[in-house]
Formats: C-alpha cells, structure tokens, sequence
C-alpha cells in the first residue's frame, strides 16, 4: 500500500492533470471491493482523455528529454550519455500527452527497408498501470504496419517482458546486460494492411 506522502509525490512528480488525482488515490485507499470498479472507471475516463501523437522534433523533444530522464536516469539510473545517445534526431518519436501534459513517449528508429526498432518506451510513474504504455506501442506498431516494416524489434527489460509477449513480441536469444539492466532483444512480424 502505498502512504499518502509518496503517493502526492508521484502524483506532483508526473505532473498529472489535477482532476486526476482524486481518482488515483482513490484507487490506492479505497476498500478492495471498490477498487475495481473504480479502476475501471479510471481507466475510461483516461484512455477518453489520452492523446498519442507523432512528436515534432524541435517543439516536443524538451517534453520527451523530461520523462526520459525522469523514468531511465531518476528511476532506473541510466547515465545521460546511454539515455541521449545522439540517435534521437534521426528518429520518430511519440508522444503521449493526458489533457495535453505529457506523460509518455517511445522512440522509432529504422534499422532497415523493412525492420525498425521500437526504443525508450516511457511512461511517468503515477501513470502506470493504467494501460498508457500498451496505447503507445499499439501506435507505435500501427504506424510500422503503415509504413510496410516486416518486422519490429525492442530490447525489453527482462522485468517488462511479459509486457511485451502479450503484444505479440517473441524473445529472441539470451539475456544480456544494457545499462546495468537485464535485457532481452524480442521482435514481432507485422501483418501488411490491406490495400
């Protein structure tokens, strides 16, 4: 269970819209037969009120840089120099934005004609859990099925992979070790949309 001052800070920390926060800690302190229906309704209302946008560059990355930060140097101590690695202008990004805040990204890259990885996928702590994390990459893979990519490639933290196998993604190889973080490389084949 989660106490009141960590729970305020999570909510302050991810900046989300106030309206929110009345029903996120309902969510934590209710009783547990009312937690589910509140959950529920939670959600609605936030997928109703979530936005998932293609990032421009030069005006979205300051939002982007923000939660990156917070979620892989802050949370999970990822070093700067690993974090912005110098790929980020070459790449699309998403972003996600819940009544205009931002509280989510991932980044795409294209390795090749038809192979592209999905990168950064971030999502601001009192934000999860509430299935931000699964719109962005139904949008991420929306937009590679799209752009007739074959297949989809990510670097899944090992903790996260279950995450991942449930939208289709298969493990591929051994663990290893990026940023002091188990890993596990995972790809999905992508369906082309018909013409």
């Amino acid at each position: 269970m989660i106490d009141d001052d960590r729970l305020a800070a999570a909510v302050e920390t991810a900046r989300l819209p106030s309206r929110y926060t009345r029903a996120i800690r309902f969510q934590y302190f209710s009783t547990p037969a009312h937690v589910k229906e509140q959950r529920r309704s939670l959600v609605a209302v936030i997928m109703n009120n979530l936005v998932i946008k293609v990032a421009n560059f030069s005006s979205d990355f300051p939002a982007i840089q923000q939660i990156r930060s917070l979620v892989f140097q802050s949370e999970q101590g990822v070093t700067v120099d690993l974090e912005f690695d110098g790929k980020d202008e070459a790449a699309a990004h998403l972003l996600a934005l819940l009544d205009g805040e931002p509280i989510g990204t991932a980044r795409i890259r294209t390795l090749d004609a038809q192979t592209a990885k999905i990168e950064r996928v971030a999502v601001l702590k009192a934000a999860r859990g509430l299935g931000i994390g699964k719109s962005i990459m139904v949008e991420a893979l929306a937009l590679l099925t799209q752009a007739k990519m074959a297949e989809a490639h990510i670097h899944a933290q090992t903790a996260v992979q279950g995450f991942y196998q449930q939208l289709g993604f298969e493990p591929e190889g051994s663990i290893f070790i990026e940023a002091d973080i188990p890993h596990i490389k995972m790809k999905k084949r992508l369906s082309q949309p018909e013409v």
